[in-house]
């Protein structure tokens, strides 16, 4: 089962969607009104009580692995005890089944973050590490196929994985181009120190590098192949110029002798990360899944503190004694791209790694 977050201004366009979808069919709200218009109307008149929230919808789309089908009654029930435990403990919301695709069983919860008796919004702190966590203790409950969490960046797919819809051919061919540019550059940049040290590297494999400049400075860069040309952040997030300039950064953290007293500061910097992670989310976790929550606020805040505090990571420095220092920074380059692409994930529409200001 895979739940996938959305937030909005607004609630009359997802109202919209949800319910007017050929084969949809609504299975309950406590809104005490039956149009979208009404609806639409109840909702604004609740999240209006805070002005401090500026996106008071939130739309979680539910979907079951190919396949599988819950009942009407058994949604129902899983949709309440996910509203439970994710704090929705007094919110109106709206829970619709859509049928129109026989193979893909899925489900829209539209919910108002803002409580209707205190007018209060539900804290979304950490709310996409706990709504996976609860999503596997769903799965099991209902007899759900499992599916691997985000914060498991270097696991193998699960086997049967695939798309649920085919793509055009040329399509095909772009992924596929982008993910050889991709695993090219990833083994272009193991041991590599500088933009200077990496062009090479990354054309001697056949891929074409072009920077570009503004004013004479260097602000981008691109790979071509195969007739296709992606720009650094087309690739992912960590391949563009500046955050290959803040891996190499980090890198040379660990080799500078003048940076010495600043690693110190960035060894205390992670303990007090993790300290974080732990009083929000419970001290149970793995190392890994603390530096992958690390990683997220990293790249959510364009903090260079925090990916540099990752190298003190008690994982980078055991795999730096025991496999060299290339595998620990190939290691970190991969958790701050998974986490890069996750985020993507979660805000299709992010274009920088600067959060909103909301709340």
């Amino acid at each position: 089962m895979i739940i996938t977050q959305y937030k909005s201004k607004g609630f009359k366009r997802t109202l919209r969607y949800v319910r007017e979808k050929s084969g949809s069919s609504l299975l309950g709200h406590n809104l005490f009104c039956s149009t979208i218009e009404e609806q639409n109307e109840a909702m604004l008149g609740v999240a209006w009580q805070s002005h401090r929230v500026k996106k008071p919808m939130i739309h979680y789309a539910i979907s079951l692995a190919p396949g599988e089908r819950l009942k009407d009654s058994e949604w129902r029930r899983l949709a309440k005890q996910y509203m439970r435990e994710m704090g929705y403990t007094d919110n109106q919301y709206l829970l619709v089944r859509h049928t129109d695709t026989p193979h893909h069983d899925h489900a829209h919860l539209v919910i108002n973050r803002v409580q209707r008796t205190t007018g209060k919004a539900v804290c979304l702190g950490w709310d996409y590490y706990k709504s996976q966590a609860l999503v596997r203790k769903l799965e099991e409950q209902f007899n759900l196929s499992p599916v691997r969490a985000s914060w498991e960046p270097f696991t193998e797919s699960l086997p049967g994985d695939e798309p649920l819809l085919s793509v055009p051919p040329e399509v095909a061919h772009r992924q596929a181009v982008k993910e050889q540019i991709r695993s090219a550059l990833n083994a272009s940049l193991i041991g590599c120190e500088n933009l200077k040290d990496f062009k090479p590297r990354v054309e001697a494999k056949g891929i074409q590098v072009e920077l570009y400049e503004h004013y004479g400075e260097l602000k981008g860069i691109a790979f071509s192949a195969d007739n296709e040309r992606f720009t650094g952040s087309q690739i992912g997030n960590g391949y563009s110029l500046p955050k290959l300039t803040r891996a190499w950064e980090t890198q040379a953290l660990q080799s500078d002798p003048a940076l010495q007293e600043d690693a110190s500061f960035h060894q205390r910097y992670y303990k007090t990360l993790t300290k974080t992670v732990e009083k929000r989310l419970g001290d149970g976790l793995s190392t890994q899944q603390k530096d992958f929550q690390i990683a997220m606020l990293a790249v959510r805040s364009s903090r260079p503190n925090a990916a540099k505090a990752l190298v003190f990571s008690p994982d980078v420095q055991r795999l730096k004694r025991e496999q060299g220092e290339e595998v620990a920074m190939d290691y970190l380059r991969k958790l701050m791209e998974s986490a890069q692409e996750r985020l993507r994930q979660i805000d299709p529409e992010r274009k920088s790694g600067r959060p909103e200001k909301e709340r």
